[in-house]
């Protein structure tokens, strides 16, 4: 069986002046599908007898204490659905105060009613009489004690005279705040609402809203509304701190292999959470490839961002981070990337080799096997460098490395659009010039082009060009490479 205190304890005071004091518990059965009669045979096992000391709630109405001053004058049993049934104690005091004269009204220039009046009682058992900030229900209307100002007697009796004024909303205590682990903090306060005014109050207070009362970047979180007896309602609001910050980091690392060598290879993964104001979620787009902030160790880089809405101001964003160093994360560069190709210039690099005959140093083999400089040999016509003479007999029959360098732009459209570009690249065989940051004499060697589609399905044309870097210090002669 479980049991919950439905609505607190509210003082009463009626047209006659009798004071009494009421609540209401919740009482669940443990079993499912407890009948009626079995229901209310636990109930009434559960709450006693009539005479028995009074059951005064705790704050979260989960628990109660027995008052040592009051007892029950009254029980009612309400079967409210299938499995609960809501009982209602009435108490009062273990000595009636009684009621001295007439019940004074007043009603101020803006409408506020205030009521007081007189009890008399023993000194020592003023249980039920009202204390300064007590709400009362009186004559079924909601007010809250101003002020109890006794007199006391030589007989042992006390007079206490009470006024109350009539409310609307009023907040039963101070705000209270909790401090999580995590950094964040949680306020709740507890407020009256009349039963003519709960609707109003709740609309002044929506959910997700700015608390004002429990701070800044404070946000109603949620409310919950008890009944307050018959004259109103309990609200308890409670508000979350939400705003952008790092709730934890946690570094993972797994043995991935063992290398060639014998060496351990690692896998580490740091994944951050984050807390993360709606207004400040666009700062976690585009975050993959940047370096962590300060929250992983050195040589790390985002690989993965994941937002969670909670809701309409508030995210949840996990982050990770891989290690540089860890096996298989490059694997994911892929070379057929077709994104920016407007703006895009592709390099590769290889090395060849060219290799001199005697001819072209100007040489040719005598009869004895040896080489003698070409009579009247032509170096622009014969030579692929520029020369004026023949070149050092270390050339003649030599291989030398040159590097070929290859560029791919991208031109918009198919590849008719660019059949002049790649006409006029070929009317001359020899560039003088910088191709790709490094200048020197170049050969063009080859030119293709292919059609293809970027991302976004944009037709592009992509031309290939090969140069051939002079090797050494030479330059490449255009009379030559024109007629070769």
């Amino acid at each position: 069986m479980k049991v919950t205190s439905y609505s607190h304890a509210v003082l009463q005071i009626d047209a006659a002046g009798f004071l009494s004091i009421q609540n209401s518990w919740d009482v669940a059965s443990d079993t499912a599908g407890t009948g009626v009669e079995a229901l209310l045979a636990e109930a009434r096992l559960w709450a006693g007898a009539v005479g028995d000391p009074f059951r005064l709630p705790s704050d979260d109405g989960a628990e109660f204490t027995w008052s040592d001053s009051l007892f029950v004058t009254a029980l009612a049993f309400q079967p409210v659905r299938r499995g609960l049934c809501r009982v209602t104690f009435t108490g009062a005091g273990r000595a009636s105060a009684e009621a001295v004269g007439e019940c004074v009204e007043k009603r101020s220039s803006e409408g506020v009613l205030t009521r007081s009046r007189k009890w008399r009682t023993l000194a020592g058992d003023t249980a039920l009489l009202p204390e300064p900030g007590q709400l009362l229900d009186w004559e079924g209307g909601a007010f809250v004690c101003e002020s109890n100002e006794r007199q006391e007697h030589a007989d042992g009796t006390v007079d206490c005279t009470v006024t109350a004024r009539e409310i609307s909303t009023l907040q039963l205590g101070g705000v209270s705040t909790e401090e999580k682990p995590d950094g964040t903090r949680q306020s709740s306060v507890k407020w009256f609402a009349g039963t003519e005014n709960c609707e109003e109050f709740l609309a002044a207070h929506p959910l997700l809203s700015p608390a004002e009362w429990a701070g800044e970047n404070f946000y109603l979180d949620s409310r919950t509304v008890s009944a307050g007896g018959r004259i109103g309602f309990e609200i308890t609001l409670v508000a979350r701190e939400i705003f952008t910050h790092l709730l934890e980091a946690v570094r993972r690392e797994e043995f991935h292999s063992f290398s060639r060598l014998g060496s351990v290879r690692r896998e580490i993964v740091w994944n951050a959470l984050y807390q993360v104001h709606a207004d400040d979620i666009a700062s976690f787009r585009l975050l993959t490839g940047s370096s962590p902030d300060g929250w992983a160790e050195e040589n790390c880089i985002i690989t993965r961002v994941t937002p969670r809405r909670r809701s309409d101001i508030e995210y949840e964003v996990e982050v990770e981070a891989c290690h540089r160093n860890n096996p298989g994360l490059f694997e994911h560069y892929n070379a057929s990337d077709r994104s920016n190709l407007s703006g895009r210039e592709d390099v590769s690099v290889d090395v060849a080799e060219f290799h001199v005959n005697a001819e072209m140093a100007g040489y040719h083999m005598a009869a004895d096997g040896s080489y003698q400089e070409i009579p009247d040999w032509e170096a622009g016509e014969s030579c692929p460098f520029a020369a004026s003479s023949p070149l050092d007999r270390n050339m003649i029959e030599s291989t030398l490395r040159t590097l070929l360098i290859t560029l791919s732009t991208y031109r918009a459209g198919g590849a008719d659009n660019a059949l002049s570009d790649l006409a006029g690249w070929i009317e001359g065989r020899v560039y003088s010039g910088s191709v790709c940051g490094r200048s020197g004499s170049y050969l063009k060697v080859r030119q293709t082009c292919s059609e293809t589609r970027d991302d976004s399905g944009k037709l592009y044309t992509r031309i290939n060009r090969t140069y051939q870097l002079a090797p050494g210090n030479f330059r490449w002669n255009s009379s030559y490479w024109d007629n070769h």
